[in-house]
């Protein structure tokens, strides 16, 4: 079993061979849950998408390529 030490700031280094099996890559979310007697963690590879919804909504009632072209040109602009 692998081991890995807390740091002053209750950081911990998950195992690379772990990190490459559940896909916990940067950025990556994961839960951790008081288990029992334990601490369990678990990755969270859907949130990426979660929090991707809605990001659209800024455009609702436009078409959103017009929207999306008219930002464009903005930005262009600065």
């Amino acid at each position: 079993m692998p081991l890995s030490t807390a740091t002053p700031k209750g950081q911990i280094v998950i195992p690379a061979e772990l990190r490459r099996k559940y896909k916990i890559e940067p950025g990556s979310k994961v839960s951790i849950a008081d288990g029992d007697g334990c601490i369990v963690i678990r990755p969270l590879g859907h949130v990426r998408a979660r929090e991707s919804f809605g990001v659209l909504k800024r455009f609702a009632g436009r078409s959103t390529l017009k929207a999306l072209r008219e930002e464009r040109r903005r930005e262009a602009r600065r």
